[in-house]
């Protein structure tokens, strides 16, 4: 059985660039978040997100990604008046 997927070497991060990557995230995120909170354009945050892109491992900033798009879908989900479709066993 051979795998259709390309094989990627691990990723070796120390703890500084750990660090660092993670600062750069949360930095790249927050400016997001107020751009959006005050209507800004999101383009105010593109030098946070090429630092981020350049300190992070490509895998790590697709994960970040799409867990911050989740995370958003579910937040906007519980403000809005979502209500639990109950299905009745027959």
């Amino acid at each position: 059985f051979q795998s259709a997927r390309k094989m990627v070497p691990p990723i070796s991060v120390n703890k500084d660039q750990r660090a660092a990557c993670y600062n750069a995230r949360d930095s790249f995120y927050s400016c997001m978040q107020q751009a959006r909170a005050t209507g800004s354009s999101d383009d105010t945050c593109a030098a946070l997100r090429k630092v981020y892109e350049s300190t992070c491992p490509d895998a790590w900033v697709s994960h970040f990604d799409k867990k911050q798009v989740y995370t958003s879908f579910k937040d906007r989900l519980k403000k809005s008046e979502y209500q639990e479709l109950k299905l009745e066993s027959k």
